[in-house]
């Protein structure tokens, strides 16, 4: 069973699904809309938004898209 669960996602061990990485789309609390992650210093990460505004925030306030990226109006 062992050799199994190693088979099913390589890499997992190595790599916790909820870490950051360049190119993630993430959303934070205080500004509406998605951006990307640019560059990551932890615990410090530089997003940028659709329109080039980048602003540096700590890697807890923010939250990756897993979906669709939500529409702004």
């Amino acid at each position: 069973m062992a050799g199994e669960a190693e088979n099913e996602k390589p890499g997992a061990a190595e790599r916790p699904d909820d870490e950051l990485r360049l190119g993630d789309l993430v959303v934070l609390m205080v500004e509406p809309g998605p951006f990307t992650v640019v560059e990551l210093d932890p615990p410090v990460v530089t997003i940028e938004s659709p329109y080039g505004q980048r602003r540096q925030v700590k890697e807890v306030a923010l939250r990756r898209v897993t979906g669709e990226p939500p529409v702004n109006t």
